[in-house]
């Protein structure tokens, strides 16, 4: 959907120092993937590196990018890497790895000074004092089974799964059983139904609501906690929130029509709540893809490819109660056409996963995304609270909205139950976001016809040479591999391609390659993947 659990790896690794960056490299990995199955990978804390029998040297030269180097060759590698998986990124091919084994006990770091921006300017993100180490947050009296139980601690599901309450897009629908199946009522814009309902197979339920006297089939099919209800022909995304509470009054109706039949037309989201009213100072995207108001005394911490980092007003002195990362991106194919709310909702296990591969375990969200109104586009927020594995309380929120088929995602990871202080511009910042994703650029597209780009690698004894040839009908690309034990190889395919903004999109049967133009005098000059540059 949002890349969601790799917008949370990006926004971790952005705010831990280079060296610990190198640490949760070290270890024994295998590969995992198509190009690299059953691969043996050996990193080690000395800087170098062992993959089967093919000798290294590595270091991480900025943020997830190592510079590598054999035999008087090198090239910087795109990396990604939690706890159990590490991903590497060569000539636009991913190598995925687990690891082998635990990771070995890293020594103690000191602690490590705030790099200086231009201007004097403390950076303080990437210094901060890790959270929890100033002595302010107790031990859990409960971990490892310490201290008395919960007694509100739910130990099992409810015993029947669609005796609970679910909400999502602007209904509720509320059941308990009795001898004829279900009864209860279902809500559509605060407005309640007469609801029953009975069992379709294991996981579905066929009923009928009564609005002033006429009755209104409906169905349901549930997953797990996640429910899909169908009626007069439109389809709502419900999920469970709290178990069914007894002797809920039934509400008035609004007339015979229908009332989900009419679809969601018309349905203007609420305003967010909690929003600080201090006005900021506007900033610009540096491409012009977005603005919003930074708050007074904010600042932009770093930028990357994907997403910029913010600092609210942290010192180099504070504890790091915050990380706030701010990324933007365009939706993949199956996310397009797809409200903002169910987005969010849809991948709710993945940004779990992502949580818990930085040691931060949440519970399930704690009811369904919101839809909220943001400027002209609707937006959707989510929260989901938990505890890192030192013990200190976590709560993450994310803030989403979706303008043709970009998409913006504010994240705030809030620490040891200091987030409320920021909450209001972090909520300023998501209320005042105004995409302006760029326009397609048929003029820039022109002007690539009868050019040619490439760019090659080394490594060891061998080597990569990827290019690129346009024409008015399309894109050839071309790749050729030499050196090694295996004789000389290329391949070629034919595909498509637009230019929106200065980014070119290439689709070719075997997927996309997406590229910056970078244009001189007027002139088409390079083209740029990732940090590969590729030149006429």
């Amino acid at each position: 959907m949002l890349r969601s659990r790799l917008l949370l790896l990006a926004a971790l690794v952005l705010v831990a120092p280079a060296a610990t960056q190198g640490d949760a490299l070290v270890g024994r990995w295998r590969g995992t993937g198509e190009l690299n199955q059953g691969e043996n990978l050996q990193i080690n804390a000395d800087g170098t590196a062992v993959s089967d029998e093919d000798r290294m040297q590595w270091r991480v030269a900025r943020d997830g990018v190592l510079a590598v180097s054999s035999q008087g060759n090198s090239a910087e590698v795109p990396y990604t890497v939690s706890a159990t998986r590490l991903t590497l990124t060569f000539q636009g091919q991913t190598y995925p790895y687990e690891r082998v084994g635990d990771a070995p006990q890293q020594p103690q770091q000191p602690p490590q000074q705030p790099p200086q921006q231009p201007g004097g300017r403390v950076k303080p993100l990437p210094g901060q004092k890790p959270p929890g180490t100033g002595g302010e947050t107790p031990a859990n009296p409960l971990a490892g089974g310490q201290g008395p139980v919960n007694p509100l601690a739910r130990t099992a599901p409810p015993p029947d799964p669609f005796a609970r309450r679910f909400e999502g897009e602007g209904i509720a629908l509320e059941l308990a059983g009795d001898d004829s199946g279900y009864r209860g009522t279902l809500q559509f814009q605060g407005t309640g139904y007469p609801a029953t309902a009975r069992r379709n197979g294991d996981t579905g339920l066929a009923g009928s609501f009564t609005v002033n006297g006429s009755a209104f089939e409906f169905s349901a099919t549930l997953d797990g906690d996640a429910m899909k209800l169908t009626s007069g022909g439109s389809d709502y995304a419900l999920r469970a929130t709290t178990p069914l509470q007894s002797g809920n009054p039934l509400a008035g109706s609004r007339g015979p029509a229908n009332p989900l039949g009419a679809g969601r037309i018309g349905v203007v989201p609420p305003p967010l709540q909690g929003v600080a009213t201090e006005r900021g100072t506007t900033w610009q995207h540096p491409r012009g893809w977005f603005s919003f108001e930074m708050p007074q005394g904010w600042s932009v911490a770093q930028e990357t490819e994907d997403g910029i980092l913010l600092n609210p007003g942290l010192k180099e002195t504070d504890t790091l109660d915050a990380i706030i990362f701010l990324s933007y991106g365009q939706l993949e194919e199956g996310d397009r056409n797809v409200p903002i709310d169910q987005l969010l909702d849809r991948n709710d296990a993945e940004m779990r996963d992502g949580l818990r591969q930085q040691g931060i375990e949440v519970g399930a969200a704690q009811r369904p995304a919101e839809k909220v109104s943001v400027g002209e586009v609707p937006g959707a927020t989510q929260v989901w609270s938990g505890q890192a594995s030192n013990g200190v309380k976590v709560d993450v929120w994310v803030g989403a909205i979706v303008k043709r088929d970009a998409y913006l995602v504010v994240m705030a990871i809030l620490v040891g139950g200091k987030g409320d202080r920021f909450m209001p511009n972090i909520k300023r910042v998501f209320q005042t976001l105004r995409p302006t994703p760029p326009e397609p650029n048929p003029a820039l597209a022109r002007a690539l016809v009868g050019k040619s780009f490439s760019a090659s690698i080394s490594g060891g004894t061998s080597s990569y040479t990827c290019g690129y040839t346009f024409s008015a009908d399309g894109v050839k690309k071309q790749m050729f591999f030499s050196g090694g034990e295996s004789p000389s190889a290329s391949s070629e395919e034919v595909g498509t391609y637009e230019v929106v903004g200065d980014q070119l999109f290439m689709y070719f049967r075997d997927g996309q390659d997406t590229a910056s133009v970078i244009s001189q005098g007027g002139q088409v000059t390079e083209l740029r993947i990732g940090d590969r540059v590729y030149r006429q």
